[in-house]
């Protein structure tokens, strides 16, 4: 079950991004046939053509950027891989009763918890209370008095959702092909999302059906956000989506990380001609 939707999720994805740099080909194609209709019409008085704008300064008809902007100032100059990996990955250490020591986290075994969960789902259900408590315990919002669902929508789905689009984003401003950015993103995602899960190990009331269920939520946020429509959803002219990062530190000394943070920031006027926005801030500060 697991190995197939991996495939499957791949195979989106590759899908996905062949489409985009065909619709690159072809934009290219259409611009080499140019000077042909130039040249056709080069007997019009001169004064009769329109005045078009240099190549160089016609964005792309098909670039869509929603969430990374280049910006040169604040925590978005420093927005890539590293900052993902250090503020989503280990966001834990250091919090709810976690050392900060990165060297005494027991990866070994916090691995083997992950992997255990998602290769014996159907046993990770059973210890759970059965396939019914699990989905009210961590999909069905307000079926559980222990809001599970809360992190698994808020920040699984719909953040690091957006992260990824951020992500591939980010690495077509590097000048990344669709397909290459794309995947880029897919895996840099995932990698932070797994440290993030073999981290949390170390937490006291962790158990198999966390991983289990964020994997999914994971899956189904990067899946919604390569699409322009829901990315368009939280980027537009009424709701800005913000990924809001720490300024994580590692101690040299002792291997202590701090100042990290993962944290999403939803704003919007609600459509009204105001200064006031209604705010909303989810994740781990």
């Amino acid at each position: 079950m697991l190995r197939l939707l991996i495939v499957i999720t791949t195979l989106f994805i590759t899908w996905s991004a062949c489409a985009e740099e065909v619709s690159t080909s072809g934009s290219k194609l259409n611009d080499a046939t140019a000077p042909a209709t130039d040249s056709a019409t080069s007997s019009m008085p001169l004064s009769q053509l329109p005045e078009l704008p240099a190549a160089s300064e016609q964005a792309p008809s098909n670039s869509k950027i929603y969430f990374y902007f280049e910006q040169d100032y604040g925590s978005e100059s420093q927005f890539g891989p590293l900052n993902v990996m250090l503020n989503v990955g280990l966001v834990v250490p250091g919090r709810l009763g976690t050392q900060p020591q990165l060297d005494e986290i027991d990866y070994s075994a916090g691995w083997d918890h992950v992997r255990s969960s998602l290769r014996h789902q159907t046993d990770v259900f059973d210890e759970s209370g059965g396939t019914q408590e699990s989905l009210d315990k961590e999909f069905i919002p307000f079926a559980h008095a222990s809001g599970a669902w809360l992190p698994n929508y808020f920040l699984h789905f719909l953040g690091e959702g957006m992260l990824s689009r951020k992500l591939e984003e980010y690495y077509l401003a590097q000048d990344d092909s669709p397909m290459a950015a794309k995947l880029k993103a897919i895996f840099t995602t995932l990698a932070a999302q797994t440290t993030n899960e073999v981290v949390e190990h170390e937490l006291p009331w962790e158990q198999r059906l966390d991983p289990l269920a964020d994997f999914y939520f994971n899956i189904a946020g990067i899946i919604a956000f390569s699409f322009d429509g829901m990315a368009q959803l939280l980027s537009n002219d009424y709701v800005d989506y913000y990924y809001w990062p720490g300024q994580a530190i590692i101690d040299v000394q002792d291997g202590a990380i701090f100042n990290q943070g993962e944290q999403y920031y939803f704003r919007s006027r609600l459509g009204l001609d105001t200064q006031t926005q209604l705010a909303i801030i989810s994740g781990m500060p």
